[in-house]
């Protein structure tokens, strides 16, 4: 595991598990924590600051079999954060959240809409088939996942 060199930390609430808010120096590291005699692995990426409203929030829950799937797919989710992270600003309509959350061999971790109409037509993608495909390599399928969509008022 490779730890951050400087981070401080303060509880918050994610996702309705108590966990811990970790403000990091470096991007995509992982830092280890422990709480309430739990152990939670936070995965960092590069969350932007963009002048868009938030319309839905889209958490997320799957379990692996072995810590190796887990690990192949943190790595598939840090590819994707910096493909999505290369985006103009026009072309964002959806984006990770700052962390993604690993708990044993459970992984959580959200997504935020900023287009209504994006996120009505691709709210369950995750059920197509080129997703299906991708998570094969991890030993989930789309019904291995427990997702939980917010909209705004």
């Amino acid at each position: 595991m490779v730890c951050a060199e400087s981070f401080h930390v303060e509880p918050v609430r994610f996702m309705d598990w108590k966990l811990l808010k970790v403000n990091v120096l470096i991007t995509h590291k992982y830092v280890e924590a422990r709480m309430e005699s739990q152990t939670y692995e936070v995965v960092f990426g590069k969350e932007r600051q963009l002048d868009k409203p938030i319309v839905a929030l889209t958490n997320c829950e799957v379990v692996f079999s072995s810590k190796d799937e887990l690990d192949k797919c943190i790595v598939a989710v840090m590819e994707s954060d910096e493909r999505l992270g290369a985006r103009p600003v026009e072309a964002v309509f959806y984006d990770w959240q700052l962390a993604t959350v690993i708990r044993g061999l459970t992984m959580f971790f959200g997504v935020r809409w900023y287009d209504r109409e994006y996120f009505d037509k691709n709210r369950d993608i995750y059920k197509n088939k080129m997703h299906n495909h991708l998570f094969s390599k991890f030993g989930v399928s789309a019904e291995s996942f427990k997702v939980n969509h917010f909209v705004a008022g």
